[in-house]
């Protein structure tokens, strides 16, 4: 089943059950009718529902990152279609509900239900979008490019590296059948297609280099099956080109007119300056959090566009707010580098929380709350914090 719900469910399996729902529907392509104020009014029952218990803990450098925000807004005169306090509350509301910024027995407990739950979505997800475009019975194109079931391209390629991750790490666990594991083999295999026909560019090269460390992480202590394994992963990929570069016409076409343009991130590359700019314009406390001053931004809605996220969080909250939020995701990254444990879940986490450092690069939703991948990536980081308590999480 997608989703374990026993008939002996527990108010947590079903409020979960139910936030997933509610997540997921910021990353399908039909209407689901949960609005933004459903959204974030269940995200928010789901916190409050679930802060409770002893040991509470806060996360020391999430708290000075949602300080630095705040003042990045009242240091500024930003205008008011921005919404900057609506937007820094509904960022609180999903980031206490999933991230690491609280601790406490039931958010843990809640956290890790969402994550398994959304991890098998997205294997879903995956096989109809394949079914769909190969079968003509739907398939999945607009002006965004190739989107399966999801809503953009941009959010399919993602996706798609994600469960190339998660189908990969099942398919080397020493307790399954053969069958399984080739299922899982076939699952990677189905990933991997979907993922070049989204020609999302920023999700290939995190995938590239998530795989690397998912292998060596996985391997470190016996480097000669790593040397093993991934020449065989280079033998296999270069043999079947044949096959799979039939898929990457729209990498091809996004390349060609990138080097038209004669930059090879021509689609982003205006918007990093952008970014530059609005940095060294206000580079202690940031221009505001939620707040452009270039680029693209919709004066009626406040919805920008930054390009990435690394450069929005410098930006929009400048270096004070840009130094805390490094700190916080490279000190997790490096617990889990220096984790000695090779055969639980420290190669997978390290390989998606790699992932999305890289597309951080090339995305700019690590503050738009109301963002599918927002979800999911401070979610990772809520269940890799969980990790580093207990030594154990379940992936699927």
């Amino acid at each position: 089943m997608l989703f374990k719900i026993q008939r002996q469910a527990g108010p947590i399996q079903v409020l979960a059950f139910l936030i997933t729902l509610v997540a997921i529907s910021r990353l399908l392509f039909f209407n689901m009718g949960v609005t933004l104020p459903l959204y974030y009014g269940v995200m928010f029952i789901g916190m409050v529902l679930c802060f409770s218990g002893r040991n509470i803990r806060y996360n020391l450098y999430l708290l000075v990152f949602v300080y630095f925000a705040y003042m990045s807004i009242l240091l500024n005169d930003i205008p008011s279609y921005f919404l900057p306090y609506d937007r820094l509350i509904s960022f609180l509301i999903i980031v206490g509900l999933v991230s690491p910024l609280i601790a406490a027995e039931k958010l843990d407990n809640i956290r890790l239900l969402i994550f398994k739950n959304i991890n098998r979505v997205f294997l879903v997800i995956v096989v109809l979008s394949f079914l769909g475009h190969f079968s003509r019975i739907y398939p999945g194109s607009d002006w965004s490019g190739f989107r399966g079931v999801t809503n953009h391209s941009m959010t399919l390629g993602p996706v798609a590296a994600l469960a190339i991750f998660l189908s990969i790490d099942h398919v080397f666990k020493i307790d399954i059948s053969r069958q399984e594991r080739y299922r899982y083999l076939l699952l990677a295999i189905m990933s991997f297609i979907t993922m070049l026909l989204a020609a999302s560019r920023g999700a290939v090269l995190g995938a590239v280099l998530g795989l690397f460390v998912y292998f060596f992480k996985k391997y470190y202590l016996r480097l000669g099956k790593f040397l093993q394994i991934t020449l065989a992963v280079i033998f296999i990929v270069v043999a079947s080109s044949g096959f799979w570069s039939g898929f990457t016409t729209n990498l091809q076409r996004k390349n060609a007119v990138a080097q038209a343009k004669g930059d090879a991130a021509a689609s982003r590359s205006d918007n990093w300056k952008f970014r530059v700019i609005e940095f060294k314009e206000s580079p202690l406390y940031g221009i505001g959090f939620s707040h452009l001053k270039y680029g693209l931004i919709d004066k009626k809605s406040g919805i920008v566009e930054p390009a990435s996220s690394w450069l929005a969080v410098f930006s929009m909250t400048g270096f004070l707010g840009g130094i805390a939020f490094t700190i916080f995701i490279f000190s997790i990254l490096i617990k889990l580098i220096l984790a000695k444990s090779s055969q639980n879940a420290v190669p997978i986490l390290l390989a998606l929380l790699v992932f999305f450092i890289v597309h951080w690069f090339f995305e700019g939703y690590i503050l738009a709350s109301g963002a599918f991948e927002f979800f999911y990536s401070w979610l990772l980081l809520g269940v890799i914090d969980i990790y580093h308590k207990t030594g154990k999480v379940d992936v699927l």
